[in-house]
């Protein structure tokens, strides 16, 4: 939590710098957007995918493709995404320790 606080309070920073410092809650729902659309470092998946089970469409891609189908099953998802998920955590685990 204290990396994702320093991320985003560096991030204002930077965009803030020709804006009023008063304007930081215009730009927060943009920026959030953007960290949980960033791969992990580690892990090399999408934040909002391990958490909310789902990529994130960010708004081109609402305007430009076609909404996706859904051809899996949805206990074949569960199992697929509860798989990610635990294998993230491990490689985090892994990471910590070394």
């Amino acid at each position: 939590m204290e990396r994702l606080n320093r991320t985003l309070g560096s991030s204002l920073r930077a965009l803030l710098v020709d804006m009023e410092q008063t304007e930081w809650d215009i730009l927060l729902p943009a920026l959030m957007r953007g960290i949980r659309a960033t791969p992990h470092s580690i892990t090399k998946e999408i934040p909002n995918y391990l958490m909310l089970g789902r990529k994130l469409r960010l708004p081109d891609a609402i305007v430009l493709e076609e909404p996706p189908l859904h051809k899996e099953m949805s206990t074949d998802y569960a199992l697929a995404l509860q798989d990610k998920i635990r294998k993230c955590g491990n490689q985090l685990r892994n990471y910590q320790y070394n």
